[in-house]
């Protein structure tokens, strides 16, 4: 559960960690970023947190919203490698995105955690 979590546990990943916040059910459910760590905003040159994630361009978003789609409406975790290039430069990452449930027993919050390999 969300509330179960301690940030100060999270540290050692901190820098990785994305967290959002999930607005909404079904298909008006929006996702907005409550948590940007300073490694994201120096290595993609913008803090995200307060954003929604449909002000990413529409390639990225799409993929994105699907992900995060999929782990709330099954309440499973998900995991993907992918390549993309990021302004030039390609790049190969790992995600996982993990659901946070709510007393209620709703997804309110997903954990990403995201790390470049290296090729």
């Amino acid at each position: 559960m969300a509330d179960d979590i301690e940030p100060a546990d999270l540290r050692p990943w901190m820098g990785n960690l994305v967290v959002i916040r999930v607005d909404g059910a079904g298909a008006d459910t929006g996702y907005t970023y409550s948590f940007y760590s300073q490694f994201f905003t120096g290595r993609f040159g913008t803090d995200k947190a307060g954003q929604s994630v449909d002000a990413l361009p529409d390639g990225p978003r799409d993929i994105i919203r699907a992900e995060y789609d999929r782990v709330v409406s099954e309440n499973i975790p998900v995991s993907r490698v992918y390549t993309a290039d990021f302004d030039g430069l390609t790049q190969t990452w790992e995600r996982l995105v993990l659901p946070l449930f709510n007393l209620d027993g709703q997804v309110d919050k997903l954990l990403v955690a995201a790390y470049e390999l290296e090729r």
